[in-house]
């Protein structure tokens, strides 16, 4: 007899090391119970020999650890990190300039649109009517 455990998606996700649309998604193929908890989370009932096939899943598909050191590869890597930086620092130039320009506009635009108000004839000025 196996054993089997209630736990949420993402508890199972972390478990069995996937997604959690993959945890669904096995759920649904392999007809795992489900059930909602009081507090409305939904739990699934994962058997131990699943959570068991996963670590030796996990342990077969480790990567190596010390991958090969490639100078070609090590040379570009620091040239485009080099331009990257390069590049954000003349974007943030722009976006300062931007901001200036920005603030020209709008003062030149209210100027503009104060000197465009109509104005009474200096007659009217002189003798007090308006």
């Amino acid at each position: 007899m196996t054993e089997e455990f209630w736990l949420t998606y993402s508890e199972a996700a972390e478990k069995l090391g996937i997604k959690i649309d993959s945890v669904k998604r096995r759920a649904r193929a392999r007809r795992w119970a489900k059930r909602i908890r009081n507090d409305g989370i939904a739990e699934v009932r994962i058997p131990t020999d699943a959570l068991a096939e996963s670590r030796q899943e996990a342990l077969t598909a480790r990567p190596e650890d010390n991958p090969p050191h490639e100078p070609a590869l090590s040379e570009r890597i620091i040239k485009a990190e080099t331009r990257a930086a390069a590049a954000e620092a003349r974007a943030e130039a722009l976006e300062q300039h931007l901001a200036d320009v920005q603030r020209d506009r709008d003062h030149w635009r209210d100027l503009t649109e104060r000197l465009s108000q109509p104005r009474p004839s200096i007659w009217s000025r002189l003798l007090g009517r308006d």
